[in-house]
């Protein structure tokens, strides 16, 4: 279970958590956000996540109500940064307008329009950071002025990425954690008894 329950379980009471995430697809971030929400699922939380479309690590998680949003990424930068724009209107009146009672757990930087409602309308929430906040890529100028001024608790994956946060208020670092699925197979790896179990490269 990822260490990230500790902080969360300090916030509030309250039973319920909506997870944002822009991009559901197969990288890092989403992975590390579907181990988090298994486990809060398994604690007894209710949990709803709102994100894009799509394949990817967030799909399917059972116990877990889904909402979309419109963001698509394209091969086509413009396209792509329309459709962040876009999709982060209108989350902003979703979450504006949502009930002040759960815990909002924002992960990454990206969905800033979640961040503004959820600090314009004094929502519980925390930000999971997982990038480093000095890129030079022009979107990122958004990214890091709505957390400089909107951040309240964050949740920072390493020291490095804590380290070029602009004026955090409140976070702590919790390394990413692997799913019990990785930890099983991984025992079964080191339990087998074979030489077949115990070759890392073999011959063609």
């Amino acid at each position: 279970m990822p260490k990230s329950h500790i902080l969360i379980s300090k916030i509030s009471n309250f039973t319920k958590i909506v997870f944002i995430h822009s991009l559901n697809n197969y990288t890092g971030s989403p992975n590390v956000l579907s181990v988090i929400i298994r486990g809060m699922v398994q604690k007894g939380y209710e949990a709803e996540l709102i994100t894009s479309r799509g394949d990817g690590f967030l799909s399917g998680i059972r116990g877990v109500k889904y909402r979309y949003t419109c963001y698509r990424w394209s091969n086509h930068p413009l396209h792509t940064f329309a459709s962040l724009i876009f999709s982060q209107t209108g989350l902003f009146f979703r979450v504006l307008f949502c009930s002040r009672r759960p815990l909002y757990y924002i992960n990454t930087i990206v969905p800033f329009g979640a961040i503004l409602a959820c600090w314009l309308t004094r929502k519980q929430y925390v930000i999971h950071v997982h990038e480093n906040m000095q890129q030079d890529k022009p979107i990122y100028q958004i990214f890091r002025a709505a957390y400089r001024w909107c951040n309240k608790k964050s949740i920072f994956v390493s020291e490095y990425v804590q380290a070029t946060a602009l004026n955090c208020r409140d976070g702590m670092v919790i390394h990413n954690a692997l799913s019990d699925e990785f930890y099983n197979t991984a025992d079964e790896y080191l339990n087998r008894k074979t030489e077949q179990g115990k070759t890392i490269i073999g011959s063609g």
